[in-house]
């Protein structure tokens, strides 16, 4: 028996590609699986994005890259932190990965110490905890709910705060929950880590174009003054549909992207080639087909909404940003599905449905829905879920009066 090292004998499997590739085998086994489970965008790359990684790889540019980004993805990198936060970023500030995922990884190694301390909002993205659990640190979750609007404020984090705090992650919007902090809010949490000056910050910005009631805003927005221990973290993934071609970056003081440099050259080298010269044309070219996915998102997101908040027993807040609803679903549970997990896997089985679980996010009351799929998938999967919880003698919430 092979002795797997602690470090990664520790991690779990993401719930959600374990959800979704159990919907996909189901879906090859010809079944009619309905799946609001995967955390990417339904539509395809841009047509003028594909036909810039097209001109690329007809060019030759196939050959590595450097370990940091190509000259020209850098260069678009230090503009979009002037456009979208109004920072004047040198080169040497901008990183390029393979998706904001090894971003993050970098950077928490780096920053991470055995024993040290790394809070973030609870629910959280699934991937902050292992990464934690990797690098020998301590996660501090900071619960929230519905009442809180998921997101912990200043106060919440001030009283977790410790000798040991070293990091702190903000996701706005957040996955799984879709929620935002207004600029107020920010001020109250900039404030907070000015009095704490060993804390740094990363600011989780993956979904910034997915806002849809108000502007994007980010600590970055408010806080300039903490740039010199502040990382941004993007991609082009959701924003531009580009979750396959895995390219992320971050924006950051020189100290800290140079040792996140330093461990990407000793693990994975520079991102695709061709990937990095599509994402130039994504950042440099027409944002059309980005406003129009943004529409569509918002028109998803009410119906979705509305279906659901049909369903007796079930809650649901309205996420003003990123693509999914988290439902609480609690009222539902009995002998037989006494978490979200047994009750995700019941909706799979019994109705074909992939939801999943909250659990896997740090909430067991609740199941996240994806709403980057087609009003026709959003319309049945409402059903199924009304189904799956209530039985099939009640009435659709979409059916018309």
């Amino acid at each position: 028996m092979i002795d797997i090292a602690p470090s990664v004998a520790c991690l779990v499997p993401s719930a959600t590609l374990a959800i979704s590739a159990r919907a996909s085998q189901m879906q090859r086994d010809g079944l009619d699986v309905l799946s609001l489970s995967a955390g990417e965008p339904d539509f395809d790359t841009p047509v003028h994005i594909k036909e810039a990684a097209k001109r690329a790889l007809d060019a030759g540019q196939t050959k590595y890259t450097p370990v940091a980004g190509t000259p020209l993805l850098r260069q678009a990198v230090v503009q979009m932190a002037a456009d979208v936060y109004g920072w004047k970023v040198a080169v040497n500030e901008t990183t390029v990965g393979a998706g904001g995922k090894q971003v993050l990884f970098n950077a928490m190694a780096a920053l991470l110490r055995p024993g040290d301390e790394a809070m973030f909002a609870s629910p959280f993205w699934v991937s902050y905890l292992e990464v934690v659990r990797f690098v020998g640190a301590t996660a501090v979750r900071v619960p929230t709910d519905e009442a809180q609007g998921f997101l912990p404020k200043a106060a919440d984090f001030a009283a977790r705060i410790t000798a040991k705090t070293r990091l702190l992650i903000l996701n706005s919007p957040s996955n799984p929950t879709g929620a935002t902090y207004t600029a107020d809010e920010l001020r109250e949490i900039a404030a907070l880590l000015q009095k704490h000056p060993q804390i740094f910050l990363i600011t989780d910005d993956i979904y910034y174009g997915l806002v849809y009631d108000a502007p994007f805003v980010s600590l970055a927005h408010v806080a300039p003054q903490l740039r010199d221990r502040m990382l941004i973290v993007l991609g082009v993934s959701k924003t531009y549909a580009m979750t396959g071609w895995r390219i992320g970056f971050g924006i950051g003081p020189a100290q800290l992207i140079e040792a996140m440099n330093n461990l990407q050259g000793a693990s994975t080298s520079g991102a695709c080639s061709i990937a990095q010269a599509a994402a130039v044309a994504a950042l440099q070219g027409p944002q059309e087909e980005v406003a129009r996915m943004r529409r569509i998102f918002a028109g998803r997101r009410d119906k979705l909404v509305q279906g659901l908040r049909k369903i007796p027993g079930l809650q649901c807040t309205s996420p003003a940003g990123a693509f999914y609803v988290f439902a609480r679903v609690d009222k539902f549970y009995s002998a037989e599905r006494p978490d979200s997990t047994t009750l995700c896997e019941s909706l799979l089985r019994d109705v074909h449905l992939a939801l999943v679980p909250g659990a896997a996010f740090g909430s067991d009351a609740h199941v996240r829905l994806s709403f980057a799929c087609s009003d026709a998938v959003l319309s049945g999967a409402v059903e199924r879920l009304r189904r799956g919880l209530l039985g099939p003698e009640q009435p659709s919430p979409l059916q018309k009066r």
